[in-house]
């Protein structure tokens, strides 16, 4: 018997498609998100907020611009992006420090100049475009 993730199956049971349907076009087709895009979501919008200096101070020198590595510029630092920290383990691999930095990194240059509203529904509209 094979694993069927809970939120496949509620999917195919929302749409009454058959249980050996593959999910993604249903996912699309409904505009739910994954489990794994809700979390880049948030950790989508925890940069977001870094970025634009909407948390406490206390993460203010949590994460590292590639602009302030280098003195001329790269293509990282044109796209405001954050430099990976050093990691030896998984534990800091699966880090906020890491994980952030790779997710804003990901991100579309075109998408981080908006509204933190726009911001997060564009960025929904993208992951389920992506099914």
């Amino acid at each position: 018997k094979t694993f069927t993730h809970p939120t496949k199956k509620i999917i195919r049971i929302i749409t009454f498609s058959n249980f050996d349907k593959h999910s993604s076009p249903l996912f699309k087709q409904t505009k739910i998100l994954k489990l794994s895009d809700l979390i880049k979501i948030q950790i989508s919008l925890f940069m977001y907020k870094f970025h634009n200096n909407r948390l406490p101070a206390v993460f203010d020198s949590y994460f590292m611009k590639t602009s302030k590595i280098h003195k001329y510029k790269t293509r990282l630092s044109t796209r405001h992006a954050y430099a990976l920290p050093k990691t030896r383990t998984n534990y800091s691999i699966f880090s906020m420090k890491f994980t952030g930095a790779v997710t804003w990194n990901e991100i579309d240059k075109d998408l981080k100049p908006f509204s933190m509203k726009t911001f997060k529904a564009k960025l929904k509209e993208k992951l389920i475009l992506d099914y």
